[in-house]
C-alpha cells in the first residue's frame, strides 16, 4: 500500500511544513482563491456576446456598452496613447457615464507559448484585478478598477482589457523625487516624503505582499497637506504570502534602489530606516539586508548599463541616456535624445527607406553611406552590407563593425576626443546570425583633412595650424592606448578649424604596451604617407 494513503492529513501537513517549504511562504493566490476574491467583493461577472465581463455592481448596462465600444478599433471615441511596455497597449479616454478619465490597458501575448499557457491559468488582466482587490483589503491604495473585459472564443482568451479610473492629481514617485528643491521647507517636505514612502513599503512587506515589479514608475503618489497617498499599479505579478520570503523582499528592495542608487546616501538611509521600522526588522538583520541589497543593486546596474549601451565598462550614470528597441529581426541601441518625441521602433522600421532615399556619400560592395534627415536631425547612416555566410558568422562571433563604431564613438567622447557623435546602432539578424548592421552618426560639416592639405584655397599658416591639431588628436589616442588602423586624412573632417575623427570601425584599444607601440608607430607612418598621396 502506498505510504501516502497511510499518512493522516495532519501528518502530511506537518511533513510538508517542516521538511519542504513553510506554508507561510506559499502564495495564497491560487486560481480558486482568485475567483473567490473577485466575486466576494463588489464585482459581478456576466457574459455579453463573446465577452466575459467582470465589472463593478454599480455599473449600468449603458456604461458597459460604452466601455465595449471604446475597445473597438473603429470606435469614434477620442483616445490618447500612454507609454507602456512592449507587451501592453495603454490608452486614456473620457467615456460617457463616467466622471473621471479612464485608462484602458490591453495585455498582449508575449509568445505562442504564452497564448497556450493562459488556457490553464488566469490571464494577466485577471491576476492584476485579484491583486488589486487584495491590496485594497489590506489597506493599500490602487486606482479604482471599473471592469475586466475578456474576449473568449472557445477555450481561448483572444483579448483582455483592464479598465481603471485615473488617480487625480498624481504622478509617479520618480517625478516627485525629481522635483527641484527651492527652499528649506521643500527639503523638509522631501525628507518627510522619503520616510513616508519607506514606511508604506515596510507595511506592504509586513502584510506579506510582494509586488512583482516594484519600480518607482509603478507607484503613484498624491501630495496632500499632511501626508501622501501611494497607489500601486501594474499588479499582475503581485502575490500575497503568509510571510514574505526573504529573497522576494530583497528583490523588491533592489528594484527600488535601481533608481534610488543615484540619490544621496543620506536619503537612501532615511528610506531604509523607515522601511525597517515599519517591517519590524532588527538592527542585525537590517545590516545584513542593506549589504546584500547594495551588492545586488550595483551588480544589476552594471549589467543593465552594459546591456543598454553595448559597453561593458561604461560609467553607471550614463546608462539612462540610452534605450533599446526591437522590431522583428532588428535590434537597436539609441541615444534618448535622438528618438525624443518619436518611437525608436519606428526608426528600425524605416531605416532601409532612409538608406535608399538619402544623399549617397559612398556606395561599394562592403558599405553604403548616405546623408539624410530624421526627427529634425541631420544624420549619416552607414550600412555594412551582407558579404556571405562566413563573413556574417565571423562578425557574429567577434561583434559587428557597427557595434564597434558605436562603442568607440561613446568611448572617445568620454575621453574628450573629437569624433562624430554616435546616435544609434542597429543589427539585423537571421537565424541568430548578423546579416546587416547600421551605424548612425551626427553629420559633421566641413572639408576633409586631405582637401585642406592638398587643395588650393588654403594658406600655409592654415595648413600648419590644422596639421598640428591633427597630430595632437593622434597623441590623444596614444595617451589612451588607442590606434586607428585606417588613419588616413580622408577619415578626419575639419569642423570649425578642429579635426573630427570618423569611420571608427578600425579602432583598437591595446592592453599590452609593446604591441601598442608597434601599432601606434605604424598608424603614424600610415597617416603621413597618405597625407602626401602615397599608398
Amino acid at each position: 500500500m502506498p505510504i501516502g494513503i497511510l499518512l493522516s492529513r495532519k501528518t502530511k501537513k506537518s511533513l510538508w511544513t517542516k521538511k519542504c517549504w513553510p506554508l507561510r511562504y506559499l502564495p495564497v493566490q491560487s486560481k480558486p482563491l482568485m475567483e473567490m476574491e473577485i466575486h466576494n467583493t463588489n464585482f459581478e461577472a456576466f457574459k455579453r456576446d463573446e465577452w466575459k465581463i467582470t465589472a463593478l455592481k454599480a455599473s449600468s448596462r449603458q456604461q458597459i456598452s460604452n466601455l465595449l465600444a471604446a475597445t473597438d478599433r473603429n470606435s469614434k471615441t477620442e483616445i490618447a496613447a500612454v507609454s507602456s511596455s512592449d507587451y501592453t497597449d495603454v490608452f486614456a479616454a473620457n467615456i460617457g457615464g463616467f466622471k473621471k478619465k479612464l485608462y484602458f490597458k490591453k495585455y498582449l501575448y508575449r509568445s505562442k507559448v504564452d497564448f497556450v499557457k493562459h488556457i490553464f491559468r488566469s490571464g494577466r488582466a485577471k491576476r492584476s484585478l485579484a491583486a488589486s482587490i487584495i491590496l485594497r483589503q489590506k489597506g493599500f491604495n490602487t486606482p479604482q478598477i471599473i471592469a475586466l473585459l475578456e474576449k473568449i472564443i472557445g477555450p481561448f482568451t483572444i483579448q483582455s482589457f483592464l479598465i481603471t479610473e485615473e488617480a487625480e492629481n498624481s504622478g509617479s514617485v520618480v517625478q516627485y523625487w525629481q522635483t527641484p528643491i527651492v527652499s528649506g521647507g521643500d527639503l523638509f517636505r522631501k525628507r518627510q516624503f522619503i520616510e513616508s514612502f519607506g514606511t508604506t513599503i515596510g507595511k506592504l512587506h509586513s502584510a506579506g505582499i510582494f509586488h512583482g515589479d516594484l519600480r518607482l514608475n509603478n507607484v503613484l503618489v498624491q501630495d496632500h497637506e499632511t501626508n501622501w497617498k501611494f497607489y500601486f499599479i501594474d499588479n499582475e505579478r503581485t502575490k500575497k504570502f503568509g510571510a514574505i520570503p526573504k529573497r522576494l523582499r530583497l528583490k523588491n528592495l533592489v528594484q527600488l534602489y535601481m533608481f534610488g542608487y543615484s540619490l544621496p546616501k543620506t536619503d537612501q538611509m532615511r528610506f531604509f530606516r523607515a522601511y525597517c521600522d515599519a517591517a519590524k526588522i532588527g538592527k542585525k538583520e537590517a545590516k545584513h539586508i542593506a549589504q546584500v541589497v547594495a551588492a545586488n543593486t550595483l551588480r544589476r546596474i552594471k549589467r543593465r548599463a552594459a546591456d543598454r549601451t553595448g559597453i561593458p565598462d561604461v560609467a553607471l550614470q550614463t546608462q539612462w541616456a540610452f534605450q533599446r528597441a526591437c522590431l522583428d529581426n532588428r535590434y537597436g541601441i539609441f541615444q534618448m535624445e535622438f528618438c525624443k518625441g518619436c518611437d525608436a521602433a519606428d526608426f528600425l522600421r524605416q531605416i532601409d527607406h532612409l538608406v535608399e532615399i538619402g544623399t549617397v556619400l559612398k556606395d561599394d560592395k562592403a558599405t553604403r553611406v548616405v546623408r539624410c534627415t530624421y526627427n529634425n536631425r541631420d544624420i549619416v547612416v552607414k550600412r555594412y552590407n551582407y558579404q556571405g555566410l562566413w563573413h556574417s558568422v565571423r562578425h557574429t562571433i567577434k561583434g559587428s563593425r557597427a557595434m564597434k563604431c558605436w562603442r568607440f564613438g561613446i568611448q572617445l567622447i568620454g575621453y574628450g576626443i573629437s569624433c562624430a557623435e554616435s546616435l544609434a546602432m542597429v543589427e539585423q539578424r537571421r537565424f541568430g546570425i548578423i546579416v546587416q548592421s547600421y551605424i548612425v552618426n551626427a553629420f559633421v560639416e566641413g572639408p576633409l583633412l586631405y582637401d585642406v592639405m592638398n587643395r588650393a584655397g588654403y594658406s600655409d599658416d592654415e595648413r600648419k595650424a590644422v596639421l598640428e591639431k591633427a597630430q595632437n588628436l593622434l597623441k590623444q589616442l596614444g595617451f589612451k592606448q588607442l590606434t586607428h588602423s585606417d588613419m588616413k586624412p580622408a577619415n578626419v573632417i575639419i569642423c570649425n578649424g578642429e579635426p573630427v575623427l570618423i569611420d571608427l570601425d578600425s579602432m583598437q584599444q591595446h592592453r599590452w604596451q609593446f604591441y601598442f607601440r608597434y601599432r601606434y608607430r605604424k598608424m603614424i607612418d600610415y597617416f603621413h604617407c597618405r597625407m602626401h598621396g602615397k599608398k
